[in-house]
Formats: C-alpha cells, sequence, structure tokens
C-alpha cells in the first residue's frame, strides 16, 4: 500500500511540472496574438523556442549535479525543494504573462527549467528505490502515464481557458497545479522507508550464483550493486522461458568495469559507466531531441496546416501521442519488463517516429491523426529505454546516471528550439 501511494504521490508531484512545461505550445497563438504589438510575429517565434531554450540550458549541467548531490545527501528532500522551485518558476511566468513581460517569464521558465529537471532525475530515484528491477518499467511507466495526462489536461484546458476567459488566466491555471504538486511531494519525504524490492546480494539468496534448479523456466538476471564486495549482485527474476525471450541485458553485459574509476569523486563514478550506458544515453538524447522540438510547435503546425483558424481543434488533435501513452505506457513498459527484447522495441520506436515525421513533413497523409496515434504508441514504449539504466549502474550511482543522461538531452534540447526557430521564420508552413 505504501509503495503504491508513493508511485502516485510521486507522480502527480511531478505532473505540475508536465502540465506548464507544453503551456506555451498550447496557447501559441492565442499567446501570439495577446503579446501584439509588443512582439512582432518574427520576434514571437524565437521568443517561444527560448521559453523553451532557455527551461533546457541550465540542465546542461544541473541535472547530474543534482544527481550526484542526491546520491550524497538524500533524495527526498531535494524532491520536495525541487517541486516547490517548480511552483516558483511558474508563479514568475504567470506575473510575466499578466504584464505582457517577456523577460519576466524567461525567468520563471528558467526556474521551471531548474526545478523540473532535477525533479524528474528525483522522481526516477525515488522510484527505482522503491521498485527495484523486478516492476521498475511497470512503475516508470505509471509516472510517465500520469505526467502525460498533465500534458493532455494543459493541451485541451489551456487553449480553452484563453479562448473563453483569458492567456493570463490559463496560466494561473498552471500555478495551481504546480502548488498541488508541490503538495503531493511531500509523501516522499514523510513515508517511512520500507522499500517494495530490496537488492540483496547473491552470498544471501543465491550462493552458487544460480537460483533455479534444472528444468525451471526462471531466468536469473544478474547486475552488480555494489562495490563493498568483490562480486555483489541483485536479483531480476523475468518468468520466461530462454528458448523463446531474450532481455536485453545479460549479466556480462551488466557487469561494472571496477578498472575504471574509483568512484569516489565524480569523474571517477562517470568514468565506472559502461559502455551500453553511453550507448543508451545517445538512444534517449535523438529520440527526444526529435520529440520535444516537435511539441513545442506542433499545435501551430497542426493550425497551419490541417486546421486552420481552429486552435482548439488542433489543441485537442496534438493530445492524440499523449492520451495514448497514457492508457498504453504502463502496459507497455510491463510487457518490456516480462519480454526483455529491449533492443528490438527502441528500434521500433525510433523508426516509427522517422516515418511520422517524414509524412508530416511531406503533407501528403489528409489527416494527422493515424500518423499521431503511432507516434503514441513510440513514446508509450519510450520509457523502456530510462529503465535500462538500473540495469548497468551501481545503486549509489543511480542518481548520477540519470542526472548525466538528462543533461546530455537537455544539450540538445537548448540548441534544436533555435533550429526550429530559424526554419520556420524562413517557411512558416514548415
Amino acid at each position: 500500500m505504501k509503495s503504491a501511494l508513493i508511485l502516485a504521490t510521486t507522480s502527480i508531484a511531478l505532473s505540475g511540472a508536465y502540465y506548464v512545461y507544453d503551456q506555451p505550445a498550447a496557447i501559441n497563438k492565442m499567446l501570439q496574438i495577446y503579446l501584439q504589438p509588443l512582439v512582432t510575429e518574427n520576434d514571437y517565434q524565437y521568443a517561444l523556442n527560448f521559453m523553451y531554450a532557455i527551461y533546457s540550458i541550465p540542465n546542461i549541467i544541473l541535472p547530474f549535479i543534482a544527481g550526484a548531490a542526491m546520491d550524497r545527501v538524500g533524495t527526498d528532500v531535494s524532491f520536495v525543494f525541487l517541486t516547490l522551485v517548480v511552483t516558483i518558476g511558474q508563479l514568475f511566468f504567470t506575473m510575466g504573462v499578466g504584464t505582457r513581460s517577456l523577460m519576466v517569464m524567461y525567468l520563471g521558465r528558467l526556474l521551471l527549467g531548474i526545478g523540473g529537471e532535477s525533479a524528474g532525475v528525483a522522481q526516477s530515484r525515488i522510484t527505482t528505490d522503491w521498485f527495484g528491477d523486478k516492476y521498475l518499467g511497470f512503475a516508470l511507466g505509471v509516472n510517465v502515464a500520469i505526467a502525460r495526462a498533465a500534458s493532455v489536461l494543459n493541451d485541451v484546458l489551456s487553449p480553452w481557458i484563453a479562448i473563453h476567459v483569458s492567456v493570463p488566466f490559463s496560466a494561473l491555471v498552471g500555478l495551481v497545479v504546480c502548488g498541488i504538486s508541490s503538495l503531493a511531494s511531500l509523501y516522499a519525504l514523510l513515508a517511512p522507508n520500507q522499500k517494495l524490492y530490496e537488492h540483496k546480494p547473491v552470498s544471501e539468496e543465491v550462493p552458487n550464483g544460480s537460483s533455479h534448479e534444472e528444468g525451471d523456466t526462471d531466468v536469473v538476471v544478474l547486475h552488480p550493486v555494489s562495490l563493498n564486495q568483490e562480486r555483489t549482485y541483485s536479483e531480476r527474476t523475468l518468468a520466461l522461458d530462454t528458448d523463446d525471450h531474450q532481455p536485453f541485458l545479460n549479466d556480462e553485459e551488466a557487469v561494472v568495469d571496477k578498472s575504471k574509476g574509483s568512484g569516489s569523486s565524480f569523474l571517477g563514478t562517470v568514468s565506472s559507466f559502461p559502455l551500453t550506458y553511453w550507448q543508451i544515453c545517445i538512444i534517449l538524447v535523438t529520440y527526444y531531441g526529435a520529440v520535444l522540438p516537435f511539441n513545442t510547435i506542433h499545435a501551430a503546425f497542426l493550425q497551419i496546416r490541417y486546421y486552420p483558424n481552429d486552435p482548439q481543434t488542433a489543441s485537442q488533435i496534438m493530445s492524440i501521442p499523449d492520451v495514448i501513452s497514457v492508457v498504453i505506457g504502463p502496459l507497455a513498459a510491463g510487457a518490456v519488463d516480462y519480454t526483455g527484447r529491449r533492443i528490438w522495441v527502441m528500434g521500433a520506436c525510433g523508426g516509427s517516429m522517422v516515418l511520422v515525421h517524414l509524412l508530416l513533413g511531406a503533407g501528403s497523409i489528409a489527416s494527422p491523426t493515424p500518423l499521431l496515434i503511432v507516434l503514441g504508441l513510440a513514446y508509450s514504449f519510450l520509457i523502456t529505454t530510462w529503465a535500462c539504466i538500473p540495469l548497468l549502474v551501481e545503486d549509489k550511482h543511480l542518481g548520477t546516471a540519470f542526472g548525466f543522461a538528462s543533461s546530455l538531452i537537455n544539450t540538445s534540447e537548448a540548441i534544436i528550439p533555435f533550429i526550429v526557430a530559424w526554419l520556420i521564420n524562413i517557411d512558416p508552413s514548415t
């Protein structure tokens, strides 16, 4: 029961950041009209994309610093503090919208970025601590599903409020959502430290390095969780037949090379991460480098290409990928926990995303709905990439590992929005 409450409250605690992250995109055209004549059309495109870039710029460094700090001083207090920073950031953004001040809006987005991404690292660490490897994919899927639900709510609610009430009031509603999220984070701080799934050394559970008798269908996948002993492992049992299923990681891939780095310093810790971890980081950078910039402009893109002068319909249609990931995400992650085959899943995600973007760009499809459904399915399975990290890195360095991956993602997100703005100014139909 406590683990379920932890999962629910940590997911809700980050939903505020997800709700307000894409609020500028959701009210894109309404915000542009609201800011005229203070901001010209060309300047507005750069201003909109800068709201996302300034969110990402501090997170080139902050998440892995925050992750390393969490490894040393604890995650729960950090999580509460960071969700509070998110709320303060949205407060400034709301004030900036109300006063039509881009500088105050930028400050709010900066604080939102400082709190939101690092809070995501803390959430991943708390989820890993409570659910271990056996249920981690499913738990992370629930995290993402609730976050996506907040994004869907923003896609539908923010444009409606901006049209029927006002643009400043839509930002104010985002502030209320962030405040509720900050309150939810307190449970992670107050909950007793009782984990659902504990890592145990092989010497305690599996004296001979194997826990199954001959003929059993359970596959025991071992990976290191501590360097205090010569070889200490955690145990993840997958109820699979070895002839039919092939997990992404076996025990050889998962062993951390102890000859790399001492682990006592940041550089020592990072240098101890195996090659597979860096491959996962590259995959995450390319996936999110495609997903998030598209989310910035897809409301305007859909209005121009498919739904002219109908921002509300465009906002509803653009929520399709998030709606699908809300429904399918936990099931998809749980299925991959059970079946393995993460490499195949990641390849299918990447291929489908490339196809969708090519077809949308070509404009040869009469309706964007089928393509956005495919994109939603890809988003649903994308979370399984994150679930690979705890299989590769020691428990005590998970904060650093999640943080470093987030930093690399944000490096690309700080650059790509400016490229998008440049392309839009060259050809608004893109």
